[in-house]
């Protein structure tokens, strides 16, 4: 499908890999100035290479003086912005008893905080757009929680709660906010959630992998088997798309691996009818990961 708009602006935050690279690459071929958030320097060539319309943006969206500056060159360089997309997050993963206060802080701030300050702080240049829109990377973990995962989870679902609340007051202005909530998808995180894994278990009492060893190899096993059960790319692109572009986009899009099934079981099924699917679906797993070792 060929979009013919005029050209606009879009700042997406984490687009130096995985989803954010994906979509900066649809966006540009789209007709958009795209404004690459990336954090290292070594990603900036790579992000000029990608095509003519895709402007690399050093920032880290923890840091308020670099959302400040960034905030002044999109007003200087391009007076408004058509579309804000927080993208970048990070994934953790460990029992919830074990899971230090540290990494229960690094998620909120990067998943929760950082998302809220870059909307707080961007909506002057949004409200000049004829067409404002603002997208955010949530997770189909943070509709439904489960083991292993509480630090992500908590952070999705307090990020979930701040769409909800911002669409229904930014109503007036018909700024559009959609959500993303994938499921498991094909992109570089598996490979850092499988290293970060490996490092937080280094880390961890012994008592923790006693007490919590089933839960572990069942992660382990599906981070090392991710490719067999997520969604690819194409996914990506097709519904940021339609919520970049759309004259009526949906505010919510589920995609990728199980996250339509994720959000149905959250919205429909009891607590304890759920947990109990997710333990026979966790039951799964381990039989298959011990018939791997």
């Amino acid at each position: 499908m060929i979009y013919n708009i005029p050209m606009k602006t879009i700042l997406i935050t984490g687009a130096s890999s995985g989803i954010g690279k994906a979509c900066a690459q649809a966006a540009a071929k789209s007709g958009y100035t795209v404004l690459a958030g990336h954090r290292k320097d070594s990603d900036a060539k790579v992000l000029e290479e990608l095509h003519k319309n895709i402007k690399p943006l050093k920032i880290d969206i923890t840091v308020q003086e670099q959302r400040e500056q960034c905030f002044k060159l999109i007003e200087r360089e391009y007076s408004r912005l058509d579309c804000l997309f927080n993208n970048a997050g990070i994934s953790g993963s460990g029992p919830a008893e074990f899971q230090s206060l540290d990494m229960y802080r690094n998620q909120m701030e990067i998943n929760f905080i950082a998302p809220v300050a870059m909307t707080q702080i961007f909506l002057p240049l949004i409200r000049k757009s004829q067409d404002p829109r603002i997208l955010f990377t949530s997770s189909a973990a943070g509709l439904l929680a489960k083991p292993m995962m509480a630090s992500y989870s908590a952070s999705k679902f307090a990020l979930e709660s701040f769409i909800d609340t911002i669409r229904m007051e930014l109503a007036p202005w018909n700024i559009k906010i959609s959500a993303f909530e994938p499921g498991k998808i094909k992109t570089e995180i598996y490979k850092k959630s499988l290293e970060q894994a490996q490092e937080q278990q280094k880390h961890l009492p012994p008592q923790a992998l006693e007490l919590y060893r089933p839960l572990f190899d069942v992660a382990m096993y599906n981070i090392k088997n991710a490719d067999n059960m997520s969604g690819s790319v194409d996914d990506i692109v097709k519904v940021f798309l339609d919520a970049l572009l759309s004259k009526n986009p949906k505010t919510r899009y589920p995609y990728g691996g199980d996250a339509a099934s994720q959000a149905f079981i959250a919205k429909w099924l009891p607590d304890k009818t759920r947990d109990k699917l997710i333990a026979m679906k966790m039951n799964s797993f381990l039989k298959k990961a011990n018939n791997s070792n």
